[in-house]
């Protein structure tokens, strides 16, 4: 009769102690990934991808006039006309403002 064999219970401090670990750790996992995701929200680029494309097709559509100067949450953007022999371009400059991260693109 192995199936009623008794298993030795524990004490309901053992319990507590238990659960205030499982606690605690659980606590420390969701700040970590908290943190890594804020990180990583923060310091992507993609908005301002996205704020450069809105403003590549204005400058298509002729409703902004260059040069072109803006600041855009910690991002700084600038359109100008730059002369590349004896063609014009049309170069895009965010940069941002912490970090000093640039990005640079020309327009056709």
């Amino acid at each position: 009769m192995l199936v009623l064999k008794k298993i030795r219970a524990s004490t309901l401090m053992e319990t507590m102690v238990a659960t205030v670990l499982i606690i605690i750790v659980f606590m420390l996992a969701s700040t970590i990934m908290n943190n890594i995701f804020r990180a990583t929200v923060q310091h992507s680029p993609q908005m301002v991808l996205e704020r450069t494309q809105q403003l590549e097709y204005e400058l298509a559509r002729g409703s902004i006039q260059l040069p072109y100067f803006e600041a855009w949450e910690t991002w700084e953007i600038e359109i100008s006309n730059q002369k590349n022999g004896t063609a014009n371009e049309v170069v895009l400059k965010v940069s941002e403002i912490d970090s000093g991260k640039q990005i640079t693109s020309r327009i056709l």
